[in-house]
């Protein structure tokens, strides 16, 4: 799953085909079920690197709050630091305050 999240970034990145690598990074988050751990990362990928060629920035956000809480709550500090970076470098740009969480 995070292989599939990985590829669909390159797909993005280097290939420039924005909606297979956006439909192939839905399909890893769905394709990793509960398992919270591996969710992060792949949730990491998908929300911060994928999902920002396709998305608004203010549709992104909650889900960057919800991948750092959750990484927390897993010991996945690097995905939470990530998250978090992530989070204050696009509320920034959007204008939104920057809140603790």
């Amino acid at each position: 799953c995070v292989g599939l999240a990985s590829l669909a970034l390159s797909l993005v990145t280097v290939f420039s085909n924005f909606s297979e690598g956006y439909s192939m990074g839905k399909t890893s988050m769905i394709l990793a079920g509960s398992d919270k751990r591996l969710l992060c990362s792949i949730m990491y990928r998908v929300y911060a690197l994928i999902n920002i060629w396709k998305e608004p920035i203010q549709a992104i956000l909650p889900h960057l709050k919800e991948i750092y809480n959750t990484s927390l709550k897993y010991g996945m500090i690097d995905y939470a630091l990530f998250s978090g970076m992530s989070f204050a470098y696009r509320a920034f740009f959007t204008g939104s305050l920057l809140k603790p969480f």
